[in-house]
């Protein structure tokens, strides 16, 4: 059966309609949320004395509660709302435990919120990227049951002879939560075995759940966006397992050159150097599937321009992520801001990913037309822009950072005091205070994405219909 014949089947019921556009929506507003987070946290960083005397505004606060609300708040509704609506679809089976969603869905929120206050409150457990103290960890992995039942339900009903590449990177995509939220806070080790623990689940939250699902949506908006076949099921399903995979061990690269064994070192840096594969693929089935396509089409449409330009800000950190885990490389960049730069890259891809399915289902789930796609190609520019732009800014500040503190212990004993130490380390900040421009665009995109969704629900007269309208007259 063709792709296009599996991505028009059932359409979804009513209910299952609400609990998803609900999800879209609560996704699109953390967002922006976690956005502003971000931004107001690397503003605390580099000046200090704005929020020296607000605790939960501090950096190595405000930050982990950014990341949070974006990987286990936004990425987690906009996930689910997308399973919801795409499993009648690609199955054609019945979602019947609607209930249970909703259910789901308020549990969420309420979990999420706990968690990331008690992180702002400094209740956090301090591992990176599960930061949420363990009993709330506990209680979040349970989130990830229920989509994952009903997801399980709708495969074992389906009436379609296979499964379409998008299912598989959904589930595979819930799955990875479940084990990295297990892997990353089980106590069993501390120290070195504690950090490949983390790096573990970091592997698995940022290329699995953040970016391999955020794929998985690709292979379904850009045939349906586009009206052509999807170019290859088995490039597309080559992709899944390069995402599911590697991850698992490829977050043990960004340890190269820090305290861990040998043998982690070695796997780290083959895994992390498969990551080049997604890279280069996802964008080149973009490319393929949309040949042929007309050009006006693909610029007029904002689901396919986000598309394209979230491959692109993959394939970009892919690369980076695949030749930055080498020893020879790590030891100038490693635990500096340069992966922060990538992961702003990563972080952009996720996002237009996001959104690019968004636009091209939330206006026919609230059966209005987009309030401005004028709005919405500028949302796509800004976090294009922003996203690269901290990038640059912050691979240029680790490099900066990594080679000063690299020569320093070559040149015999150094501390980490006096004025040589704070010339070296203050050399970075007007980097960073460039990398903030990056970040306020990334914001003010998000913002806007975030308000076009609202005035769109609310049915407001858009902005591009009446301009048609005066150049018609």
């Amino acid at each position: 059966m063709s792709t296009e014949t599996e991505a028009t089947s059932t359409p979804p019921q009513g209910d299952v309609e609400a609990v998803a556009r609900q999800s879209l929506l609560v996704g699109v507003a953390l967002l922006a949320l976690a956005a502003v987070m971000h931004f107001t946290a690397w503003i605390s960083l580099v000046f200090p004395p704005i929020f020296q005397d607000w605790g939960m505004f501090q950096f190595g606060r405000l930050e982990p509660m950014a990341n949070a609300v974006l990987g286990f708040g936004a990425i987690y509704f906009l996930n689910v709302g997308a399973l919801y609506l795409l499993l009648p679809r690609l199955t054609g089976a019945t979602i019947r435990d609607v209930a249970l969603a909703r259910f789901n869905t308020l549990w969420t929120l309420l979990v999420g919120v706990v968690s990331v206050l008690s992180v702002g409150v400094g209740l956090g457990d301090g591992r990176p990227g599960f930061e949420f103290p363990l009993i709330l960890d506990a209680i979040y992995l349970t989130t990830t049951f229920v989509p994952l039942w009903i997801g399980w339900k709708a495969l074992q009903e389906r009436s379609e002879p296979g499964i379409y590449p998008t299912l598989w990177a959904f589930m595979g995509g819930f799955v990875a939560l479940a084990v990295a939220l297990i892997a990353a806070n089980f106590p069993l080790t501390e120290a070195t075995g504690g950090w490949i623990q983390v790096a573990f689940g970091q592997g698995l939250v940022q290329w699995t759940w953040v970016l391999g699902v955020g794929v998985g949506v690709l292979w379904y908006v850009v045939p349906k966006a586009s009206g052509r076949p999807l170019f290859s099921r088995q490039l597309a399903q080559m992709t899944f397992f390069s995402l599911l995979l590697p991850p698992m061990f490829a977050g043990l690269g960004g340890l190269a050159f820090g305290p861990v064994p040998d043998w982690a070192e070695v796997i780290g840096v083959a895994f992390r150097f498969s990551l080049i594969v997604p890279a280069i693929t996802v964008p080149a089935l973009v490319i393929q599937t949309l040949q042929g396509a007309d050009g006006s089409l693909i610029q007029g449409s904002p689901a396919l321009r986000a598309a394209v330009g979230g491959s692109w800000l993959l394939a970009a950190g892919g690369l980076v992520t695949g030749l930055s885990g080498f020893p020879f490389v790590q030891s100038v960049v490693g635990f500096t801001t340069f992966a922060d730069g990538t992961t702003a890259l990563l972080t952009g891809a996720a996002v237009l990913f996001a959104a690019a399915f968004v636009y091209h289902e939330y206006p026919a789930l609230v059966d209005r037309p987009l309030f401005s796609t004028t709005l919405a190609m500028d949302h796509i520019r800004l976090v294009q822009w922003g996203s690269a732009l901290s990038a640059l800014f912050l691979w240029y500040a680790g490099v900066y950072a990594g080679a000063g503190f690299r020569g320093g212990t070559l040149g015999g004993l150094w501390t980490a005091v006096g004025d040589g130490f704070t010339d070296a380390a203050g050399g970075s900040v007007p980097l960073y205070m460039l990398s903030l421009l990056g970040m306020a665009l990334v914001t003010a995109g998000q913002i806007a994405f975030l308000l076009n969704l609202i005035r769109t629900g609310r049915g407001e007269a858009t902005p591009d219909s009446d301009a048609a309208e005066e150049v018609a007259a």
